[in-house]
């Protein structure tokens, strides 16, 4: 696994390359927004909701929310937490465990901040 010293790090990093796979001052707003939405599902509902919520995303905020969805995904293959290529099946067994269910979600957390940090320091900075 990443050192525990690394993990804000490596969620900061993430979160922030998240932003970068845009360009558009409206695409930083959308941006934020959705990664508010799915920061407020993460953390009322969970993993697997978060992942599913994701998934359920339509055509105006699709490639928003499976930017966010990989990106997640790689974060949690990064740290070790998982090895599925599948976002559900990877919630579904990092669910299993719960010192691994809570440390996705605060990784995860932490990414999403950093990501809706970025985007709104871009929309700001394009004015």
């Amino acid at each position: 696994m990443v050192e525990q010293n690394n993990l804000d790090l490596t969620s900061a990093k993430i979160g922030f390359s998240i932003v970068e796979q845009f360009k558009q001052k409206d695409d930083f707003d959308k941006l934020e927004n959705i990664s508010t939405k799915a920061l407020s599902v993460l953390i009322e509902e969970g993993l697997l909701a978060y992942f599913v919520w994701l998934e359920s995303k339509g055509e105006r905020e699709k490639k928003y929310a499976e930017v966010i969805r990989d990106k997640s995904l790689e974060l949690l293959k990064n740290t070790k937490l998982t090895e599925k290529s599948d976002s559900i099946n990877a919630a579904l067994v990092i669910s299993s465990n719960i010192q691994k269910t809570l440390l996705a979600r605060q990784l995860l957390e932490r990414m999403l901040v950093y990501a809706r940090y970025r985007a709104k320091a871009l929309q700001k900075g394009s004015d």
